[in-house]
């Protein structure tokens, strides 16, 4: 069952890890942009995608930008239904707001600007929009490239933001600031601003405590700003080829999978985009060029039902043995120039133990 949106952005707002732009401007900043750079129908196509194997190469990319356990909740949200919005994504799945920040030029002017501002060194909000500009660099087609370039346009946008550039503000000062937007974007407005007399405390007793009062807010001119210049990233990014044929299809139920974590980690070592999926969302992505299949005929989850068609019945007898397994490579099942890898054992733990001992042969064999 999808997970409806609404109760996602609910859940954002109450737990307060919101974009400065609130989720209204932060879809228009992303679609504005996309519509610029590649058409009005990959805005209906990719925001968000309809193919599973898109968000397989985004939660991909998470590990290599924001490491293994991000990658996790990312896998967890695809897993659950999850059909995310990528200007949203970071907020709902990710919940990073330390990378949402950027103190590289403090909004203030006063004294106060010495503790409410933070040090100009510390910008994770553009370092890590670049990291995911990067892997878009690095994509296999549009939707990946598109669905990256928002997630990090998030990120970029936030950094743009006075409010990401501040702390220590107090009650609801940044969500009004946020509706408010959201409100004039919704309703069809062009030359708008949005502010409000924020109160910033550092909430220390006696003499250290420290408090301050300064109107703060954003305007239709910095938003304009920032899809501008997310247009002439998203042209560049586009002018670039796509990355052809490093994926690898992995099909495995949950447990089989579970004792495959440091394999994938080990092909992602040696260059290989590896994509897990289960027997779900296996129709779509079965004519890919590398399949790797955990299990057996008799593997639950649905993958012993998509096995079947490709082993043989010696195969199977093999597989019945206890402690036995077997790895098998077969060629041209779903789609022509396809190589399928099955390693399958009698217990899940010999399926294990076949995959650890055959690694380097499945390297070797997708490598060809």
């Amino acid at each position: 069952m999808k997970t409806p949106i609404a109760a996602l952005l609910a859940a954002m707002l109450l737990s307060g890890s919101v974009s400065a732009w609130g989720p209204v401007a932060s879809k228009f900043i992303c679609n504005e942009a996309v519509k610029y750079v590649w058409g009005v129908n990959a805005t209906a196509e990719c925001l968000p995608p309809t193919d599973p194997y898109v968000m397989q190469n985004v939660c991909e990319s998470t590990y290599n930008v924001l490491g293994p356990d991000y990658e996790s909740r990312c896998r967890a949200a695809v897993a659950g239904g999850s059909v995310i919005h990528p200007a949203l994504f970071s907020y709902l799945v990710f919940n990073d707001t330390d990378n949402h920040v950027d103190y590289t030029r403090c909004p203030l002017s006063t004294a106060a600007k010495n503790w409410i501002c933070g040090d100009p060194s510390v910008h994770p909000a553009s370092d890590v929009a670049k990291e995911w500009f990067r892997e878009a660099e690095s994509a296999t087609d549009e939707c990946t490239r598109v669905y990256l370039f928002c997630l990090g346009g998030s990120y970029y946008a936030d950094s743009e933001s006075k409010l990401h550039a501040i702390r220590y503000v107090t009650g609801d000062c940044v969500g009004n600031i946020e509706e408010s937007i959201d409100r004039s974007i919704e309703n069809g407005l062009s030359d708008w601003g949005a502010n409000q007399l924020c109160r910033f405390t550092n909430g220390l007793k006696g003499d250290m405590n420290a408090y301050y009062e300064e109107r703060m807010g954003e305007s239709s001119s910095t938003l304009n700003r920032i899809i501008a210049n997310l247009t002439a990233e998203g042209f560049r990014l586009k002018s670039l080829p796509y990355k052809a044929g490093g994926n690898v299809i992995v099909l495995a139920n949950t447990i089989d999978y579970a004792y495959a974590l440091d394999f994938m980690a080990y092909l992602k070592a040696n260059g290989l985009n590896a994509a897990h999926v289960s027997a779900a969302d296996f129709e779509t992505l079965k004519y890919n060029r590398k399949v790797i299949i955990l299990g057996g005929h008799n593997a639950p989850e649905g993958v012993g039902d998509e096995v079947k068609v490709a082993l043989t019945e010696a195969d199977e007898q093999t597989i019945m043995v206890p402690g036995a397994s077997i790895m098998s490579v077969k060629q041209d099942i779903w789609a022509a120039n396809q190589t399928v890898i099955i390693i399958a054992g009698n217990e899940a733990a010999d399926t294990a133990a076949a995959l650890i001992g055959n690694k380097a042969n499945i390297l070797s064999e997708i490598q060809k």
